[in-house]
């Protein structure tokens, strides 16, 4: 079932450290947001860091993040609704 951007965002929870994470085990030993569909890293200087494919994303703004990994990723995993 195709989701919204809010769906999506609603599925985010944070982890201290995705190496342990019971659901998804990342090769990243640091705290991140993790959604449905894709993660978002948070460094140790508190920005934030969005990869998707061989582009990034850097900066502190939650939303900003969320909306760049829902435009170039997420939704076309989740089926999108814009």
């Amino acid at each position: 079932m195709p989701m919204t951007f809010e769906q999506w965002q609603a599925t985010r929870r944070r982890v201290e450290d995705m190496r342990n994470d019971e659901v998804y085990a990342y090769d990243f030993d640091g705290p991140a947001y993790i959604y449905a569909e894709g993660q978002i890293l948070i460094n140790e200087d508190g920005t934030l860091l969005v990869i998707v494919a061989n582009d990034d994303w850097h900066g502190a703004a939650l939303d900003v993040a969320e909306r760049y990994l829902w435009e170039n990723w997420a939704k076309y995993e989740v089926g999108g609704v814009t």
